[in-house]
């Protein structure tokens, strides 16, 4: 048994500033092993005052993907479409 989680695909307004794309050289160097309390202040600024629907950060566990963060309160969530979604179960190796 694993950790039930959710796999989904989405659409995002086809706009040119929707995604900020974060390349891992320009994240604090702790980013990958550094604590919670080191690595919740990264984008603070962000959460208080979104300057795009979504943030592009580099994944710890895989080099070469991406986890897209979306801010609710940002104006063009509302045009954020869920085209599938779907049940996964992460294998219990994959978690600390």
């Amino acid at each position: 048994m694993g950790t039930h989680c959710w796999l989904s695909t989405i659409q995002l307004p086809d706009e040119p500033e929707t995604i900020f794309w974060i390349a891992p050289n320009q994240l604090p160097s702790y980013w990958k092993s550094g604590t919670l309390a080191e690595t919740q202040t990264t984008l603070a600024d962000w959460l208080v005052a979104p300057f795009c629907l979504a943030v592009a950060v580099p994944s710890v566990i895989m080099n070469e993907s991406f986890n897209l963060l979306l801010h609710p309160e940002h104006p063009a969530f509302a045009q954020v479409r869920v085209i599938i979604q779907r049940s996964v179960r992460l294998d219990n190796r994959l978690r600390p």
